[in-house]
């Protein structure tokens, strides 16, 4: 499985950046951290430019330790029971799967982030699956503790939003763990929250940025353009929003009015890059949105049902303009390396195909893998991550809440139901760990089933 992704790299060579991979690595050549993006990812690209300073160490070990879990997840199920060609099937698919070589291939901290997510899925299935087999604890060994450290460390911090894991994994370790690992694990999460979040960043001087409420802006321009928006003062709210966005607001009704839902990064991007724009200005900030979402609660839910299954589905994977988005898959195959050593952040990076035919190759691949020519296209059957969502589901209805196959989905589902709250951002990449999830639930389920038929 290496052996292919690695094509794959050799295709995007060093790797795939974006601005926010241009930023990350900004911050390590200057060894000046900041929080715009989470700084444990920032340390953590640090660390394996100690072995060699290139993107490409980064890249290589995303792909190295992608196989590594994948195929010790699927040989677990091997061993449990699961038929040689079920576990052949799926490896066949992880091996052949054109997302995770292109992931693999990018520089961007959703990859460990959803690795974590899924080792700490996968570690909580395989303790749930010991106790019901054995109607006893799981020892865990203690050369395994620096391990599920670093996993817990990425799951937690490698994303702003893994804060949550914090609450979500003494509730799965209470379930699964005995009561001598489950003092151990709380106080070491204990630890890391002081340490990472409080300490570390105090005497780092992790600078504290001061961006634009991207995300907030798009959720008030949809409700207060909505026919439907409600408010006391609706001139005054107006006027908040024609300050903050230096526009009038009949201007930024005609952009917006005909689709509400979907509105784009067109009119409200400009304002993520200016760093004297802040949050509090103008009369926008927490307050005025928390009154927005509380008076049009239906808009918000509508708004934020379509963003997430509009993540999650068939459009948002094209790569073409059709859907108005530059936030998604199409990042993938746009990567800001070109031309050869493009100066991005004060920082150069070597951009040098060293085998055009293999880029050639591996382009083409990825463009076929994104046609759609109606529902039974390589896009929908490929990057359709409504597919595995709906299999989560189904496993949920169908189980009993405290099995094993429950305990993998439920960090997977935790965290899809907190970018629900947030907001999807219709960017793909948030949703890798459902990718990945996807990947291995069909085996892990028939293990939990061939190992308690025996019980």
């Amino acid at each position: 499985s290496c052996a292919v992704h690695c094509i794959w790299l050799l295709g995007y060579w060093p790797a795939q950046m974006t601005n926010d991979s241009w930023a990350t690595v900004s911050d390590v050549a200057a060894l000046h951290f900041a929080d715009w993006h989470p700084y444990v990812y920032s340390m953590y690209v640090l660390v394996l430019f100690q072995f060699y300073p290139s993107v490409a160490t980064v890249a290589l070990f995303q792909i190295v330790m992608t196989s590594v879990l994948v195929c010790s997840i699927l040989y677990f199920c091997l061993r449990r029971g699961v038929s040689s060609f079920i576990v052949a099937v799926f490896f066949f698919l992880f091996v052949c799967s054109i997302p995770i070589g292109l992931m693999n291939t990018i520089i961007w901290k959703d990859v460990p982030f959803s690795l974590a997510i899924l080792a700490l899925s996968f570690f909580c299935f395989a303790a749930q699956l010991f106790k019901k087999n054995h109607k006893s604890y799981v020892q865990i060994p203690s050369w395994q503790y620096p391990i599920l450290a670093c996993v817990i460390i990425a799951a937690c911090h490698m994303r702003h939003n893994g804060i949550m894991f914090y609450a979500i994994l003494p509730f799965l370790f209470v379930a699964s763990l005995r009561w001598r690992d489950l003092g151990y694990l709380t106080g070491f999460l204990l630890l890391s929250f002081l340490t990472l979040n409080v300490w570390v960043p105090s005497w780092a001087h992790i600078q504290k940025t001061k961006g634009s409420p991207y995300h907030e802006v798009k959720t008030a321009l949809a409700i207060m353009t909505h026919p439907n928006f409600y408010s006391v003062d609706r001139e005054q709210d107006y006027k908040i929003m024609e300050r903050y966005l230096g526009m009038p607001w009949s201007q930024v009704s005609q952009i917006f009015a005909a689709k509400w839902f979907t509105i784009n990064d067109t009119g409200v991007a400009q304002h993520q890059y200016k760093p004297d724009l802040g949050y509090t200005e103008d009369g926008f900030n927490k307050k005025f949105l928390t009154r927005l979402i509380s008076t049009n609660l239906p808009i918000f839910l509508s708004e934020r049902t379509f963003g997430f299954f509009h993540s999650l589905a068939i459009d948002v994977s094209a790569s073409d303009n059709r859907n108005g988005y530059f936030e998604n898959p199409v990042q993938l195959t746009g990567s800001n390396l070109w031309p050869p050593g493009n100066f991005i952040f004060n920082h150069a990076i070597d951009a040098t195909h060293p085998f055009p035919w293999l880029t050639s190759l591996v382009s083409g691949v990825d463009k076929w893998g994104r046609s759609y020519n109606g529902l039974i296209s390589p896009q929908v059957l490929i990057w359709n991550l409504a597919i595995p969502f709906t299999l989560f589901c189904l496993i949920f209805f169908i189980e009993k809440f405290w099995s094993p196959i429950t305990l993998f989905l439920f960090p997977n589902m935790a965290v899809a139901g907190g970018i629900f709250i947030v907001g999807a951002g219709e960017s793909w990449r948030y949703f890798y760990y459902i990718y990945l999830a996807g990947i291995v639930v069909i085996p892990l389920y028939l293990a939990q089933r061939e190992t308690l038929k025996r019980v």
